[in-house]
């Protein structure tokens, strides 16, 4: 369940409201100590736009199809796409509210640059004044605080009412954004945001913007659910070995396997080109089919051995996976690659407690730690060894 926040309490907001907003609005932004103080996340906000060199009073916004940089729109990404699927789920929630003269529904991607709005004749040409229109880039960094681009920093929904804007453009609008993450690749693809003017706002937007959300997350968690089993069709019926294989989508979701047990996902390198390497499988062959791929342990000089290579840059690890027709690459971060640095500098191996104690600080973080551990030998297979923890002798580590 996401937690959310209010703008404001009730049905809509007094002109007394926006006039302390705007106090504090004014204050912030010339540096002085402000009457009352905004609420965290459009604090938070306001010190990234300054940061980032906003002026609050800034006039020309980036027009569609343009950049922060002066750059021409490339096209529509793959998240855009998806999120122009779930237009008829959306627009069926909302037809009522759309039919008024009070409401913008806009989708943006994970860039934030907008890709989709709809709403009344007067509530387009308003949001027109601001070049708030399909193509234009509505991130932090370009246009300040707002319900898309501050959703997006902050991954979660977030209602920006009037003078929390942080350019003074923008601060007759309210607007409640909400992420949406795509179950298959467990990624935020872009934002549903609900726009108001703030005379007409009120305080449910952010939960209704959330709620949308979630029923679009829940329409991409069915597609994908029928997806996998079109999937597991295709695989037996295309399965001409009398063998073992196993089935996946291009985002590593097992659809079915035969003489394998595995988890539900698995790790995949973004690219496939030729033989790889896949946890508690080994070598495989990858034949593409329709909605992802069927693996096939590898026969004769594929087969070999795999070698893994650590290259360890601060706090990231960079892990090369090889086999002797192909390699693949995977980025460790965080807890991992904490634990690949530790295992790394003691190649005796380390137990719990010792790596806890690495890791942690606190040896009574043993069940952390062997969690962490876990995920990575589900993640790379030839990584790390047990008993003790160590890394696996055909690692080369290189720093």
């Amino acid at each position: 369940m996401r937690s959310f926040e209010a703008a404001f309490d009730g049905g809509d907001s007094s002109p007394e409201y926006l006039s302390l907003l705007e106090s504090i609005h004014a204050d912030f932004t010339a540096g002085r100590r402000p009457v009352a103080r905004p609420r965290r996340v459009i604090e938070d906000s306001w010190q990234r736009s300054l940061r980032s060199g906003l002026h609050p009073d800034i006039d020309e916004l980036p027009s569609p199809g343009s950049s922060p940089t002066g750059d021409t729109d490339h096209g529509p990404t793959a998240e855009a796409a998806t999120l122009m699927s779930l237009l008829p789920l959306l627009q069926r929630q909302l037809d009522t509210l759309l039919a008024d003269d009070h409401t913008l529904l806009v989708l943006a991607d994970a860039s934030a640059r907008v890709v989709w709005r709809g709403g009344s004749r007067s509530m387009r040409r308003l949001a027109d004044s601001l070049h708030f229109a399909p193509g234009s880039d509505w991130s932090e960094k370009t246009v300040g605080t707002n319900g898309i681009g501050t959703t997006l920093t902050s991954s979660t929904p977030v209602h920006v009412h009037g003078p929390e804007h942080f350019c003074l453009n923008q601060h007759p609008w309210s607007c409640a954004g909400a992420p949406v993450t795509d179950p298959r690749s467990r990624r935020v693809i872009g934002v549903i945001d609900l726009s108001y003017r703030t005379a007409d706002a009120h305080s449910s937007a952010i939960v209704v913007a959330t709620s949308l959300a979630r029923q679009a997350e829940l329409e991409l968690r069915e597609i994908h659910r029928q997806s996998l089993a079109d999937l597991a069709a295709t695989a037996a019926a295309r399965s001409v070995t009398s063998g073992a294989w196993v089935a996946v989508d291009r985002w590593g979701w097992v659809a079915a396997a035969k003489g394998f047990t595995l988890p539900h996902r698995i790790t995949l390198p973004e690219k496939i080109n030729g033989p790889l390497v896949v946890d508690r499988v080994g070598a495989v062959e990858p034949v593409p089919v329709t909605g992802g791929w069927l693996l096939v342990p590898c026969t004769g000089s594929s087969a070999g051995r795999s070698e893994v290579e650590v290259t360890l840059r601060g706090s990231r690890c960079e892990v090369l996976v090889g086999v002797p027709d192909g390699t693949w690459s995977h980025t460790l971060t965080g807890r991992r690659a904490a634990v690949i640095s530790a295992l790394a500098g003691r190649p005796d191996g380390l137990s719990a407690r010792e790596l806890a104690l690495e890791v942690y600080g606190d040896e009574g973080s043993r069940i952390a730690v062997r969690t962490v551990v876990h995920r990575i030998r589900q993640e790379i297979s030839g990584l790390v060894d047990t008993r003790p923890y160590r890394l696996a002798d055909t690692v080369t580590v290189r720093r």
